[in-house]
């Protein structure tokens, strides 16, 4: 499923563990003039096309985008925070559910992918909580790699 989500390539990652040097080695190296990541004497180009190719993120034609207050949030959003015992929501309660749901509703696990994707990559509270509410930037009508994610 993840590789049909459009995030096959994540898959051959083999990370264990991303330090906190890490985050700040790249903060450091950003030139956010040029978009930009120094490495040595070289640079990485910080756009769609080499995050698409470095990390094999999708890049489909609908934005993620946030929602305007009066539009109505993702029609699943309900369904997947109510098989949660609390809110807020953490990686681990999330994680729990991919060990242990046998997943009959296949759409479930694609959004507990996405939002630990979000949360890890993208944003997450300062308590280690996900940041759900990012599901609403999805266009319900389209799948999951059909989003530009880069």
């Amino acid at each position: 499923m993840v590789k049909e989500m459009g995030f096959g390539k994540l898959l051959r990652f083999n990370v264990s563990d991303v330090t906190a040097n890490l985050g700040h080695f790249v903060i450091d190296m950003l030139d956010t003039e040029n978009m930009r990541i120094k490495i040595g004497d070289r640079y990485i180009s910080v756009d769609k096309e080499s995050v698409r190719k470095i990390l094999g993120l999708p890049l489909g034609e609908t934005m993620v985008c946030k929602k305007k207050k009066d539009e109505p949030g993702h029609p699943l959003k309900e369904k997947w925070v109510g098989r949660f015992d609390k809110v807020p929501i953490s990686f681990k309660n999330i994680l729990d559910k991919i060990r242990l749901d046998p997943y009959e509703d296949k759409s479930l696990f694609k959004i507990d992918f996405v939002i630990l994707f979000i949360s890890t990559m993208i944003e997450s509270t300062k308590n280690g909580s996900v940041m759900y509410n990012m599901l609403d930037w999805f266009s319900p009508e389209k799948e999951f790699k059909d989003h530009d994610l880069c």
